[in-house]
């Protein structure tokens, strides 16, 4: 009897020790989240289609013309709800963000609890506070865009799994791949090797087992068709024009480069563990192919155009509940062991907050004095060129210079479009375009491949004849030169239907002299 109070009392300590450090990582949470952050320009696309969604217009960039330029549906479909109830879209998608994020902390902790025996549970406490340090994390959560939700929509499936609710599994892939392409990739993995699993331990493989087996997969492919159907009669394509537009032309090492920068950031210091807990805990086995599939699939398409990992942040709860596990076997079989693998939570969390600057995700930061925080202030700066107030600046510009223009031709469209509410925008590197989307014109030259940004075709844009065109000056000296930019410069009908003019900056169509 006295032992098995002695158990309930260690359970009790762990279970308040354990919901303690949740409350902790929330309350640090709304700290670092309290003052409004610049959003980045990609969040204004989704903004642009809520707004035109929203007046009536359809589910569009640009009105009159069908181009799906976004890859969050689910996302823009709920800044769009906000707005129509009268708020505004920057507004809308913080709340979303911060709700997001403090969910995916949460189902974090309780995720991580499922691996491990209620005696130990409290080390499952410390799982979003190590997701909370990380720089992946703060710079997503910050940016606009729906990485947070996703991710937590990812680690509900397979938190379903893991208790064996199918029907769950399959709503939240559903969900997964309303908030993101890539949801279907994750959905392949788990229902896939769910299935393969469940019919290979079937000891009768009778039709009707199988079948039975098999029906979350039927009621998830017939998402998908009906999906593909909506897209072929709205868009006219079975799939978003953004991936027309990234796919392909991206040289694999930058696809290394990016895990590289992701990992060498902290979470390559939960590695051993995760895998420990892969190699003797069978129910971890599933979501860490989840992580290596994420980790090829991100290297095959060359990363992403921006910092901080991305794509691999929906994995990072993930290895982090694995991380936990393995710690949590080690305590239970080799305590000395599992003592030292634990030093690699605070490590990792320091790493993380404290690092040195490695690799390009922060070569431009400034390095401040202990204890502020440089590196995530650093990924939370999303003005980009200036932000919301050099857009505006610009536009001022272009008004006052030019106040007939009605078509402007730029590369960052998102808040251009949105801020100038009715100019019709011409993407150069194709995300909301359909031509520029499926060109595969190669440029000679010293250019700068980037995922999203690889696409161009100079003489479509200058066929559409718009009035401006916003690029830098031909031959600026610039860190970097993306190919529509390159390919513009070199052409020679730019100079001829174009002048440069200092007070907007930009080029401007010599037609408009003389209107």
């Amino acid at each position: 009897m006295k032992e098995q109070k002695s158990v309930n009392s260690a359970m009790q300590r762990g279970d308040i020790a354990f919901w303690g450090l949740m409350v902790v990582a929330l309350l640090l949470f709304c700290i670092d989240s309290w003052r409004p952050l610049e959003q980045m320009d990609d969040a204004y696309i989704s903004f642009q289609y809520a707004r035109n969604l929203v007046a009536g217009h359809g589910l569009v960039f640009n009105i009159g013309e069908r181009v799906e330029g976004f890859t969050n549906l689910l996302w823009t479909l709920l800044i769009a709800l906000g707005m129509k109830v009268g708020f505004g879209a920057p507004e809308v998608c913080r709340v979303l963000s911060f709700v997001a994020s403090a969910s995916l902390l949460v189902a974090t902790g309780i995720y991580s609890a499922l691996f491990l025996p209620h005696s130990r549970r409290w080390l499952a406490g410390f799982a979003p506070l190590l997701l909370l340090a990380s720089n992946a994390f703060a710079c997503w959560t910050a940016s606009g865009l729906e990485t947070a939700l996703f991710g937590l929509f990812i680690l509900l499936a397979l938190h379903a799994l893991l208790r064996e609710r199918i029907f769950l599994v399959v709503c939240w892939c559903v969900l997964a791949t309303l908030t993101r392409p890539e949801g279907a990739l994750y959905a392949a993995v788990i229902l896939g090797l769910d299935w393969l699993l469940k019919n290979y331990r079937l000891p009768n493989k009778s039709a009707r087992a199988v079948f039975i087996n098999t029906y979350p997969i039927f009621v998830y492919l017939a998402f998908v068709a009906g999906y593909t159907l909506w897209r072929l009669w709205y868009y006219g394509d079975p799939l978003p024009n953004t991936f027309y537009a990234k796919a392909g032309g991206i040289p694999l090492y930058r696809g290394l480069l990016y895990v590289y920068n992701f990992v060498i950031d902290g979470p390559g210091w939960l590695a051993i563990p995760a895998l420990i807990a892969a190699l003797k805990l069978p129910a971890y086995r599933l979501p860490f192919i989840c992580i290596l599939i994420t980790v090829l699939y991100s290297i095959a398409v060359g990363g992403d155009a921006f910092r901080a990992g991305r794509f691999l942040l929906p994995i990072l709860p993930i290895a982090i509940a694995g991380a936990v596990a393995g710690i949590g076997y080690m305590l239970t079989v080799k305590r000395t062991y599992g003592f030292v693998l634990a030093l690699l939570l605070p490590l990792t969390a320091a790493w993380s907050l404290y690092g040195p600057l490695i690799g390009e995700d922060y070569r431009n930061s400034a390095k401040l004095p202990f204890p502020a925080l440089s590196k995530r202030i650093s990924v939370q700066n999303h003005a980009g060129f200036g932000g919301t107030a050099a857009t505006k600046r610009l536009l001022r510009g272009i008004i006052a210079s030019v106040p007939q223009v009605k078509q402007v031709a730029c590369i960052g469209i998102g808040q251009f479009a949105f801020f100038s509410n009715g100019i019709y925008v011409l993407d150069l590197v194709g995300l909301v375009d359909k031509h520029i989307a499926h060109s595969r014109k190669v440029v000679d030259g010293k250019v700068f491949l980037l995922p999203g940004h690889q696409r161009t075709d100079a003489d479509y844009v200058l066929n559409r004849r718009p009035d401006i065109i916003v690029i830098p000056r031909k031959d600026e000296v610039l860190p970097l030169n993306l190919p529509s930019v390159y390919d513009l410069w070199k052409n020679p009908r730019l100079e001829q239907l174009y002048y440069w003019d200092d007070s907007i900056p930009a080029y401007v169509s010599r037609a408009l002299q003389s209107q």
